[in-house]
């Protein structure tokens, strides 16, 4: 599908902060007409859990906290978008280096992203959304790059789905309790049949672990839509 630029003024901001799944962000300014700009701040490899880490590999918290602080309002949206980092490789390599549970790794994980978030509306920004983490799409027999960094865990496709699923529901128990809006994906990402990401999602790339922006961009954009429309009642 062929997509031309549009190029609109758009009154309106929302900030995601994410992994580099969040470029899909990216590629809705640039290809689609929308209510909003998105102001994206995508660091590769962050990590839910790696929020409360001031010491991080990837200095996600540092780098989140100062646009944050330095260019956002009180009242402005915020949007979390993290997790798949979490599900498809540090929950099951902590487990295995540290010798402790998955379930250990898991709530550790959640109870990570929830401090942070909480820290943030205590400090008075109160438009804070979770967006559902992506569904596995690394296939036991996916080659490349990120296949090669995550090849210390075994844990099939299977697993990681039903992990990642257990994960968003969580996150929208979060979301409730705390007052955060939600915005749900897997409804739209998961194959009825085989329970696994859709295969018509999936990158024409097939050494890319992201979902195909043409196709998941819109998808995505339609239940930030119906979250933010939540929100409002």
């Amino acid at each position: 599908m062929k997509f031309s630029n549009f190029f609109s003024l758009r009154n309106k901001s929302i900030y995601v902060f994410g992994d580099s799944h969040a470029r899909v962000f990216d590629f809705l300014n640039d290809y689609f007409k929308t209510d909003y700009k998105f102001e994206t701040l995508h660091v590769g490899g962050a990590t839910a859990q790696g929020l409360v880490n001031p010491r991080s590999k990837t200095n996600a918290l540092g780098l989140y906290h100062d646009k944050i602080f330095k260019s956002c309002n009180k009242k402005d949206k915020l949007f979390f978008f993290l997790g798949e980092v979490d599900c498809g490789f540090v929950i099951w390599y902590r487990a295995k280096k540290y010798n402790e549970s998955i379930e250990f790794q898991f709530e550790r994980s959640l109870s990570n992203y929830e401090e942070f978030l909480l820290n943030l509306q205590e400090s008075g920004f109160k438009e804070i959304y979770i967006i559902e983490t992506v569904l596995p799409t690394i296939f036991d027999d996916f080659r490349g790059e990120i296949a090669h960094e995550r090849k210390e865990v075994d844990a099939k496709i299977e697993e990681r789905t039903k992990l990642t699923i257990d994960y968003n529901n969580r996150l929208k128990e979060i979301a409730a309790r705390n007052n955060f809006g939600f915005v749900s994906l897997t409804h739209d990402l998961k194959d009825k049949e085989t329970g696994l990401i859709k295969l018509n999602l999936l990158n024409t790339d097939k050494t890319n672990h992201h979902l195909e922006n043409s196709k998941f961009a819109p998808i995505i954009y339609k239940n930030v839509l119906n979250a933010l429309e939540k929100k409002k009642r």
